[in-house]
């Protein structure tokens, strides 16, 4: 081998993109938004629904909605570009499936503890459990080739909504339970489905499309590591905003909620697209400017380091960071509220507000700013740990 030959080696080493890390980053720390707004500062109205809602309270739920897409699709894309780094896709399909297992069971358990503290009757499966699903999915599609994989995201993501309203015209209650899965935002009920007490799964992420999320992720992942990244970041992400705006404002199709251009607050009433099941809109409407931005975060990480290290450090540890921020705001406001009303109140599973309750902006920003803040001590000794040693728990975690 020839001296050189070490440097070139150097050279092919693929480097480490700064701005999946950071926008996983500010997807976690705006992810702490909105669940400090959910125990802190529940509302008796939809946050975004434009009849009820005011701006402020608007833009806290609204910005929040970039979270869940950001966080799935950059989990292929990072899926990606392990493969690029040198794994094989045997193993990158094993450690795809056995991570994506070990999530469904994070969700059913450390999660769901941190949610309740106490099992309720109910196991919400959210993001995690998406995520999860999503994972082992991907490891089953990594043998096709790219643009198969890619295609196959995108007629999930654009298809999804010709299923909005129908549902299988069958007695068959597990036929039926299969679909709320893949669909609809609703409890499934077992071990005894007549019984008042019956253990419940709420279905509140189905799968549909967030599995093609991921998998357009992955896709995404091999045009990132290309030389020309800005022009294809900036183009693909505007070219997906100016798709929502199109669609939103000429269309009919791509949300359950269109859009009514009379409605009181028709700004508001333009961005409230549907989550739960996310629609195409409300994809594109996220994914777009997520995508676009990606180059102004690279530049600042290398202009300012210091400035966004922090962020970068939350989306390095993002899966420590989502199990202990739960319990964290859960317990905040449990204390929080013994000091304000002299009770412990269970903001989420609560049957009433205190009388004396207010909604407040402001206990919701400096909550999550107080949760935040306490949150990154332990991620930053973490990341670092992880620098040092590589154990293999720390896959998972």
């Amino acid at each position: 081998m020839t001296p050189e030959a070490p440097a070139l080696e150097k050279q092919r080493k693929p480097e480490r993109i700064a701005s999946i890390d950071i926008l996983r980053g500010l997807a976690m720390i705006l992810m702490a938004l909105d669940h400090a707004r959910s125990y802190f500062g529940p509302t008796p109205f939809d946050p975004v629904d434009p009849e009820w809602t005011t701006p402020g309270w608007f833009v806290t739920r609204w910005v929040t909605h970039f979270c869940a897409p950001v966080f799935v699709f950059l989990a292929g894309t990072s899926a990606f570009m392990v493969y690029n780094r040198g794994m094989s896709k045997s193993e990158l399909s094993r450690r795809l499936i056995t991570r994506g297992t070990w999530l469904i069971f994070a969700e059913l358990t450390i999660i769901a503890a941190g949610w309740g503290f106490l099992f309720v009757g109910m196991w919400m499966l959210q993001v995690i459990w998406v995520i999860g699903v999503s994972m082992i999915v991907l490891g089953l599609l990594i043998y096709l080739p790219k643009f198969i994989i890619g295609a196959f995201g995108i007629v999930l993501i654009a298809c999804h909504n010709l299923l909005d309203g129908w549902s299988p015209n069958t007695p068959n209650q597990h036929l039926i339970d299969l679909w709320t899965v893949l669909h609809i935002q609703q409890p499934i009920e077992f071990f005894g489905r007549t019984s008042f007490d019956a253990q419940r799964v709420f279905i509140v992420y189905p799968l549909i499309p967030w599995v093609g999320v991921m998998a357009l992720g992955y896709y995404f992942g091999s045009l990132v590591v290309k030389a020309r990244r800005e022009l294809i970041c900036i183009g693909v992400g505007l070219s997906l905003t100016g798709l929502f705006i199109l669609i939103r404002y000429f269309g009919t199709y791509g949300d359950a909620n269109p859009y009514d251009a009379d409605n009181k607050q028709p700004l508001l009433a333009f961005l409230n697209t549907q989550k739960y099941p996310p629609s195409l809109l409300f994809i594109l409407m996220t994914l777009g400017p997520a995508i676009a931005i990606m180059p102004l975060l690279d530049r600042l990480a290398r202009a300012v380091p210091r400035l966004v290290e922090p962020v970068r450090v939350f989306g390095n540890v993002a899966m420590l960071y989502y199990v202990l921020h739960i319990p964290l705001t859960h317990l905040s406001a449990g204390i929080w509220s013994l000091v304000r009303y002299n009770r412990w109140v269970d903001w989420i599973f609560m049957g009433s507000f205190p009388e004396s309750y207010e909604p407040s902006l402001w206990v919701v920003y400096i909550s999550w700013a107080l949760i935040v803040f306490a949150l990154y001590p332990v991620c930053l000794w973490y990341a670092r740990l992880r620098k040092r040693r590589r154990y293999w728990w720390m896959t998972y975690i």
